[in-house]
């Protein structure tokens, strides 16, 4: 690593890039979002049919305190082939109107605009997903000891793996000579405040290496 004004430009140029793909993630929830209710106000005459229908079913059941509703094929009409969550949450969203929307068509506009809102908050834990997932500019770098160095002997003794953040591309070596590299350190990884962070090393509790996890990934 180097220090320097270059790297302060650099630095300071990734923090503007982090904001504005920050920008770029607001603005794609926001397009998910107004893309959703704006199919809500284009589509007023909505009928709800088929899987939706079971749904609006199981919720206004739940709402009017009879838990779930006997949809089932069997004797009994039980049935679990629906996921519970989603008709306890629109059940919660028509108990907010009263009878006025549990027994009416009422319901149906309030029920739309929360499914919209489950879709975004869909949309961003993919995002949230994939910025864990896919990013590759987090790396592992190693801290070594040059006070170990002695006469023509080119080995430093590894003391840690640090989380760095790489600011821009390494440029390609051809095996000879340095290598600048722009870094940002975030951590050591045996912190559990870095991206890079886990529980348990390699070896023993006192051992000094990648964290098992990064190797998997």
């Amino acid at each position: 690593m180097t220090g320097g004004d270059d790297d302060l430009t650099d630095f300071r140029r990734a923090r503007l890039g982090d904001a504005r793909r920050r920008w770029a993630f607001a603005a794609i929830l926001v397009l998910a979002l107004v893309l959703r209710l704006g199919y809500v106000a284009v589509t007023p005459d909505y009928r709800i049919v088929h899987d939706a229908r079971d749904y609006d079913v199981h919720a206004r059941s739940i709402a009017s305190g009879h838990g779930f509703a006997l949809l089932g094929p069997g004797p009994t009409r039980k049935t679990a082939f629906r996921p519970p969550a989603y008709p306890v949450l629109l059940a919660g969203v028509y108990s907010l109107g009263g009878h006025k929307w549990k027994d009416t068509h009422g319901r149906i506009l309030p029920g739309r605009i929360a499914n919209a809102l489950v879709g975004t908050a869909v949309v961003a834990l993919i995002g949230v997903l994939c910025m864990q997932l896919f990013d590759r500019r987090v790396a592992l770098a190693p801290e070594g000891d040059c006070s170990t160095l002695s006469g023509a002997s080119g080995k430093v003794h590894v003391t840690q793996w640090d989380c760095v953040l790489m600011l821009d591309p390494l440029p390609f070596s051809p095996g000879a000579g340095g290598v600048v590299a722009h870094l940002e350190y975030l951590g050591s990884t045996a912190s559990g405040t870095t991206p890079c962070a886990t529980h348990g090393l390699p070896g023993s509790g006192s051992s000094v290496g990648i964290k098992v996890p990064m190797l998997v990934q």
